[in-house]
C-alpha cells in the first residue's frame, strides 16, 4: 500500500494516498493527473469541500462539480 501524505494546514484530518483524497478516513475525490483536475466522489459537508479545494490548489488542479 502506498504512503499516506499530509498536508500541512489539515495535518489530522486530511491525507492522500496515490490518487485518492481522504477527509476523515472517508474517501471523497479522485485525482487525474493526466488531465489536471479533482473529482469529487460526491456531495460532501463545508468542511470536506474546503479540503477538496484545498488539495486542488495546493496541485494547482481543477476541482469538477461532484457525482
Amino acid at each position: 500500500m502506498a504512503e499516506k501524505k499530509r498536508y500541512s494546514k489539515y495535518k489530522k484530518n486530511l491525507y492522500t494516498i496515490d490518487d485518492d483524497i481522504f477527509s476523515y478516513g472517508t474517501k471523497v475525490a479522485k485525482l487525474d493527473r493526466k488531465k489536471g483536475q479533482i473529482t469529487p466522489l460526491g456531495w460532501w459537508s463545508q468542511t470536506t469541500s474546503k479540503h477538496i479545494n484545498f488539495i486542488g490548489k495546493v496541485w494547482g488542479f481543477v476541482v469538477g462539480k461532484g457525482k
